[in-house]
This record gives structure tokens, C-alpha cells and sequence, in this order.
């Protein structure tokens, strides 16, 4: 008796099945490459998404600074540069202060300001002053005139006159400042 082969499903061969097994193997393989290469697309785009969300949270950062800077009473501010006094006594009074407090705080002796007519009807006046005092150092001279130049509302040094009389120093300095009254003529 011959031995029966198991028949084969109409149209199947036995030898095709590795072919289909390859078949589909190939195509899941391109499917992953394909899958693969679209994630890292996504992965590019998200990432270039932060990286322009991190810039727009830096410009939302520096915005918020600026109004801060702006609500406060920052040193662009018109009061900050030229005072506004309500008559000229008063400016004359606040300004001369000022500039004898630093003369105080550096220790220098004989302080006197000597206040030159100011010139200007309304609007921005400009005084000119001529301060005298005897420093103990140039240290401390350097020191005043940072001070003035530094302060509200800053003063602006237009001559120096220094003469040493043993240790210490005998400045004479002209200054000039600017400033707005209210009421009142220069």
C-alpha cells in the first residue's frame, strides 16, 4: 500500500509558507522603519515647539522685569534727573543739603556752598554752585565727587580747583545741577 500524503490546501503548496513567513516579516520591517522615522519627525518638531516656548517664557520674563522696572520709581524717571521743588528757597534750601551731607559723610572741614544765581525763567532751571571744603585724602575727594554725580538729582562737576596745605586738601569745585519749580521765578 502506497502511503498517502496529507493533501495540500487547494492552491497552497508547502513550500511557499517560508515565502509568506519572509513576505511578512518584510513588511512589518518597513512598517517599523516608516513608524521609526515618524516618531523622530514628531521628536524634531517637539523639540524645536520648547525651544521656542522656552524663548517666549524668556520674553515673557524680561516684559514682566520691565513693567516692574516701569511701576517703580526707576532712575529714567524726568524727578529722578530734574527735581520738582515748589519754589526756589526751597530748591535752593534741599540742594545746598544735600551737597553739605556729603561733604559730612567723606569728613571733609570747612564745608560752604556758595549759590550762583540760576539761570532760566520756568521750565528746567540750571543752578550753578561752587562748593569749598578741606579733605583729609584724595580718597575722600573722589569719593564726594562719585557721590554728587551718583545722587539724586545727580550734580555735574564743571571746574576742580585742588591746593594741598600739608596733609590734607583745599578743593574749590563748580558744579552745576538742574531742576524745576513749581510756583514762583528763578
Amino acid at each position: 500500500m502506497k502511503q498517502q500524503r496529507p493533501s495540500p490546501i487547494r492552491g497552497f503548496h508547502p513550500m511557499m509558507l517560508p515565502g509568506i513567513m519572509g513576505l511578512v516579516l518584510l513588511g512589518a520591517m518597513i512598517y517599523y522603519l516608516i513608524l521609526n522615522q515618524q516618531s523622530q519627525t514628531l521628536l524634531k518638531e517637539i523639540k524645536a515647539v520648547q525651544a521656542k516656548l522656552e524663548e517666549a517664557r524668556g520674553h515673557l520674563q524680561a516684559l514682566e522685569e520691565w513693567e516692574r522696572v516701569r511701576g517703580s520709581d526707576f532712575i529714567w524717571t524726568l524727578s529722578r534727573w530734574v527735581p520738582l521743588f515748589q519754589n526756589p528757597l526751597e530748591a535752593r534750601l534741599k540742594l545746598e543739603g544735600r551737597i553739605l551731607d556729603i561733604f559730612r559723610e567723606v569728613r571733609a572741614l570747612e564745608p560752604s556752598v556758595e549759590w550762583k544765581s540760576p539761570a532760566g525763567e520756568k521750565g528746567i532751571a540750571q543752578a550753578r554752585l561752587v562748593a569749598k571744603g578741606l579733605f583729609p585724602s584724595y580718597e575722600a575727594l573722589l569719593k564726594w565727587l562719585g557721590e554728587l554725580e551718583e545722587g539724586t538729582p545727580p550734580v555735574i562737576p564743571t571746574s576742580i580747583e585742588i591746593r594741598k596745605e600739608g596733609a590734607r586738601l583745599r578743593v574749590s569745585t563748580g558744579l552745576a545741577l538742574y531742576f524745576r519749580v513749581e510756583h514762583g521765578t528763578l
